[in-house]
């Protein structure tokens, strides 16, 4: 559970942290709050085709941001080659 939190809120080198996958995060967090405040604390009635549409915009803006900023992201280190000797085969590496 640790690790897939982890992954989820950091860059595809696996340790650096992203502040834009954690601000989407907030970003669907505030919003189901806010949708709920509306219909237990002000009694508002749920509209589905508002809500779906907006959890969509939200998501979608998330991920177009992501898609943005992949250039910038840190390079994952490479996976250096390794010979079996035995056999003469080359494992890994580009």
């Amino acid at each position: 559970m640790k690790r897939m939190v982890k992954d989820w809120f950091t860059t595809s080198d696996g340790e650096s942290h992203d502040l834009g996958r954690v601000l989407w995060a907030l970003a669907i967090l505030w919003y189901f709050g806010l949708g709920i405040y509306a219909v237990v604390i002000n009694r508002q009635l749920f509209d589905f085709i508002s809500a779906g549409s907006g959890i969509g915009m939200v998501l979608a803006g998330g991920g177009a941001a992501l898609g943005f900023k992949v250039k910038s992201e840190p390079i994952p280190p490479a996976v250096q080659p390794t010979v079996q000797a035995s056999q003469g085969i080359t494992v890994g590496g580009p």
